[in-house]
């Protein structure tokens, strides 16, 4: 049954219509035929697949890897491996992210436990001549 109009469909997904027709572009969505008046119909697998390429996109999967798990879905039930290879790929770039972020909050926690000083730590670690130790600077 397809009696979503675009706007309707964007309401439904809490998206902007936009939205909808960058993912068309994309691929991530095909973009069914105009009816008699112009508009276009979708229907409830639709509005299913945006919410799914939504919710994907909060668990910081890319619109590549997106489109992926959805031609893989398409496939049927053999690609259940490739589905799971590719969620333990997102899930060991997001504990390196993870790592890399507790590396910037010790930096920083260091910053400021140690920001009383006259000349704040951070700018003397990264940008020392700005202390009065520049011995680069041309007295021209």
């Amino acid at each position: 049954m397809s009696d979503l109009t675009i706007s309707h469909l964007a309401r439904k997904a809490n998206v902007n219509v936009e939205t909808i027709r960058y993912y068309e572009r994309r691929g991530l969505m095909q973009q069914p035929p105009r009816s008699e008046n112009g508009y276009r119909h979708y229907d409830e697998h639709d509005a299913a697949q945006l919410r799914f390429i939504r919710d994907t996109q909060t668990l910081g999967f890319t619109l590549r890897e997106i489109k992926q798990l959805l031609t893989l879905r398409c496939n049927g039930p053999d690609c259940r491996h490739d589905i799971q290879q590719l969620i333990e790929n997102k899930l060991t770039h997001v504990h390196r992210e993870i790592q890399q972020l507790k590396a910037i909050e010790t930096r920083l926690q260091y910053y400021t436990a140690n920001g009383n000083r006259d000349i704040c730590p951070l700018l003397d670690e990264l940008w020392p001549h700005q202390s009065g130790n520049d011995t680069t600077t041309n007295n021209a």
